[in-house]
């Protein structure tokens, strides 16, 4: 087991020996294949890495599906985006939330 899996499942143990809930956490995962415009050549794996980060997420470290948002190709424009960070990452966070941003695309810088 590597360190952050055996780090995660410490903290889970004491948490639960406390007999504490575990601290809130969302995460939010993007991937992005297909591209509109035909001056950025598409991708084709990047959709698949979102869904296995989802997976682990899931099967690992033990977040609902109600804790992760997917957004993949025509869901992840830069509205869907934006409104995701806002109605799953901002509005439902608190104290102590964790928030988990994943994105596998294309990347630019802007000046």
């Amino acid at each position: 087991m590597r360190l952050s899996g055996a780090l995660a499942v410490a903290a889970g143990l004491l948490w639960a020996a406390a007999g504490l809930a575990a601290p809130p956490r969302l995460a939010l995962i993007v991937g992005i294949d297909s591209y509109p415009d035909p001056a950025i050549h598409d991708l084709s794996g990047a959709v698949n890495d979102a869904k296995l980060w989802a997976a682990t997420l899931k099967h690992r470290f033990g977040f609902t599906e109600a804790e992760i948002r997917l957004l993949v190709n025509g869901q992840a424009t830069r509205a869907g985006i934006e409104r995701a960070f806002r109605e799953h990452l901002i509005a439902k966070a608190g104290q102590g939330t964790a928030a988990v941003f994943i994105y596998s695309g294309h990347g630019s810088r802007q000046a």
